[in-house]
């Protein structure tokens, strides 16, 4: 498996209201191999928080919609040495931080 170069972009993208990231194909690879990874804009006014977000996004970055949450957990506390308990707190301060809104439960009639 190649290295697949990902651009970081403190921007909405196709962003939903409850993410603080989301992965994408970078439009400027003509080959369709690059990605880029919207970040919510607020974040570039908090670099330390940066490393949190990437490293939770970097199992969908490589590897799609086969990936939960729970994935991204557990690589995130790894790459970052963090037990998993410790790493969700950090990243849910961070989604609180950055304004990301809880997902919504549907609505029942």
């Amino acid at each position: 498996m190649s290295a697949v170069s990902t651009r970081l972009v403190f921007e909405f993208g196709e962003m939903a209201r409850h993410q603080f990231a989301q992965p994408d194909l970078d439009w400027r690879d003509p080959g369709k191999h690059g990605r880029v990874l919207y970040l919510r804009p607020s974040l570039r006014e908090r670099p330390d928080l940066v490393p949190l977000a990437v490293a939770y996004m970097i199992p969908v970055i490589n590897f799609g919609e086969i990936i939960s949450d729970e994935h991204c957990l557990l690589y995130g506390a790894a790459l970052l040495g963090l037990t998993e308990e410790d790493y969700y707190r950090e990243i849910c301060a961070l989604a609180d931080w950055a304004g990301a809104e809880a997902p919504r439960e549907p609505r029942r009639l």
